[in-house]
């Protein structure tokens, strides 16, 4: 039933509200036959339809058996490999890999790749470069801005699809803090 309901949801928004797409929040916890299930009547309604996975979860991961799907999912290689490189270090195996679709990784198709550095979950990425201890990136200096430009540059260069949180183009802060889904607009804001 618990299918029958997401499928029925997804058609719902399709037909109804002619939505583009769908991105499903920790879809590691829905099994594998759902997620096959709403693709297929998806796609059937609308065969451009946009299906983003975020592929984990408290249990583990998932993105290795979306490979043969039309899924695509947040390319968590590509923000720790990109990350690691910005900061002089890292794997550049690994970042060739991940510039380039994630193919030899984990993906069928660069399109599957969803490219990004930072999202609305954990430090903002000014932050999270940031030299200083408290990891405020409220004030850069040169170096953590060309860092952050560096980022930028990998994502916008990679194949697969680039994602942007808001405010990331413009450097906002979070002024150091973690995770900010219970502070507000003093955190939130841009």
């Amino acid at each position: 039933m618990m299918r029958r309901l997401i499928v029925d949801n997804v058609l719902y928004w399709l037909k109804e509200f002619r939505v583009d797409g769908f991105r499903f929040d920790l879809c590691e916890l829905i099994d594998m036959d759902t997620v096959r299930a709403v693709e297929q009547a998806a796609r059937a309604v609308k065969p451009d339809v946009i299906l983003i996975s975020e592929p984990w979860s408290f249990r583990g991961e998932n993105k290795h058996q979306l490979k043969h799907t039309g899924w695509s999912a947040w390319n968590n290689d590509f923000r720790y490999a990109a990350k690691d490189f910005a900061r002089g270090r890292g794997d550049r195996t690994w970042l060739a890999k991940a510039l380039a679709g994630s193919v030899d990784v984990w993906t069928e198709r660069p399109v599957q790749a969803i490219n990004y550095v930072e999202s609305h979950d954990d430090y903002a990425l000014v932050d999270e470069l940031s030299a200083r201890p408290d990891k405020n990136g409220h004030e850069l200096d040169p170096m953590e801005v060309s860092m952050n430009k560096l980022c930028a540059t990998l994502l916008f260069t990679s194949l697969g699809v680039p994602m942007m949180n808001a405010g990331q183009d413009f450097l906002r802060s979070k002024f150091g803090v973690h995770n900010t889904y219970d502070k507000g607009d003093a955190g939130n804001a841009l």
